[in-house]
């Protein structure tokens, strides 16, 4: 079972919102590399953003993903 920041089960999309507070340990990292190549082995598209990418960068990504 994969956590995701939010995701669109029926289209497969998958969102990831990338901070450097819990992403700092090289473990989480490695942890979500992996989860990610699951998502990715099974189908899914996986979309990463970081704090420093703006909201509307975000909704357009998404949008396009979705449609």
């Amino acid at each position: 079972v994969a956590l995701l920041d939010l995701a669109y089960p029926a289209k497969q999309v998958a969102i990831e919102l990338d901070g450097w507070v819990a992403h700092g340990h090289r473990s989480a990292f490695d942890r979500d590399r992996a989860r990610a190549n699951q998502l990715l082995l099974l189908g899914w598209r996986l979309y990463r953003f970081t704090a420093t990418m703006s909201d509307a960068l975000l909704v357009t990504t998404v949008r396009r993903a979705l449609a």
